[in-house]
């Protein structure tokens, strides 16, 4: 398994801007599948128990276990 940062993965996307936080232009949005809301529960998951956009905003350097090559 292979751990790298954002802004080398395929899950990351600077072009949908996230809302949060305001005026910051460094970071993205992550699209990883592996992220939630309420459908089902495994063990390499991320779930949220409310849909908020259903996006996870990062900053570059911020990394996971889902990382995929560009």
């Amino acid at each position: 398994m292979e751990i790298g940062n954002c802004e080398t993965c395929n899950n990351w996307n600077t072009k949908q801007k996230a809302c949060f936080p305001a005026g910051k232009s460094l970071g993205g949005v992550c699209m990883c599948d592996r992220f939630v809301e309420d459908e089902y529960y495994e063990s390499d998951m991320l779930v949220y128990s409310y849909q908020e956009n259903g996006e996870f905003w990062t900053g570059p350097k911020f990394g996971c276990v889902h990382w995929s090559s560009k």
